[in-house]
């Protein structure tokens, strides 16, 4: 792959990136029942996801414990 490859898919999944929070706020908006932290651990089960399908498997793990966590973690925020 060359550096321009890499550059485009860098920024296409930046993007995506910004496209999925920018909607998971418009949902938290929208719906009051969900929470900012609940927001929060979402957004780190879909980076999980993404380091899954990109075959970064330790860092997906990490990114997956961590949205539990913190979605745990929501009783006492």
């Amino acid at each position: 792959m060359t550096d321009q490859h890499a550059t485009n898919r860098k920024v296409g999944l930046q993007g995506l990136h910004t496209f999925v929070a920018i909607s998971l706020l418009f949902i938290a908006a929208l719906n009051p029942a969900i929470s900012f932290v609940v927001f929060i651990a979402l957004f780190f089960l879909y980076l999980a996801f993404v380091k899954f399908l990109q075959k970064s498997w330790k860092h997906g793990l990490y990114l997956a414990l961590l949205a539990v966590l913190v979605y745990f973690l929501k009783a006492y925020v």
